[in-house]
């Protein structure tokens, strides 16, 4: 039996995407914001605020990439391992300018090479 010639088509969408690192260790670091928002968009547009006005300095130059909730990942490591930041999101569609206190803290950190072996798989 070929692949794809029993059933229905369909569209697929994915939420990845290809990124070269160069840093052979991906760094994982939880995140909490104060007030609690229930809103990905608003949680995004906090980390957003946070890494225009840090990446330089507190950041250590790196650009990290956040899920919208409670996970930031990043290639190397921050220059710290816990770290609370104020960030102010200005007044926008009728809503208030409000401030925000976000936590960052290391969780954890993996090898891109045990990555690599995890998820390898033979295309034979």
């Amino acid at each position: 039996m070929d692949f794809g010639t029993v059933g229905r088509s369909c569209l697929v969408r994915d939420n990845h995407f290809l990124v070269e690192i160069v840093d052979n260790t991906l760094f994982h670091y939880d995140v909490s914001i104060v007030p609690e928002s229930v809103s990905r968009a608003t949680n995004r547009k906090i980390i957003s605020e946070l890494v225009k006005a840090h990446k330089d300095k507190a950041l250590g130059r790196r650009m990290p990439a956040y899920d919208g909730r409670k996970n930031l990942y990043t290639a190397g490591t921050f220059p710290f391992e816990s770290k609370e930041f104020t960030v102010s999101l200005p007044e926008n569609d009728g809503r208030k300018a409000k401030d925000f206190r976000v936590i960052i803290k290391l969780a954890g950190n993996t090898s891109i090479h045990n990555l690599k072996e995890v998820f390898s798989w033979s295309t034979d």
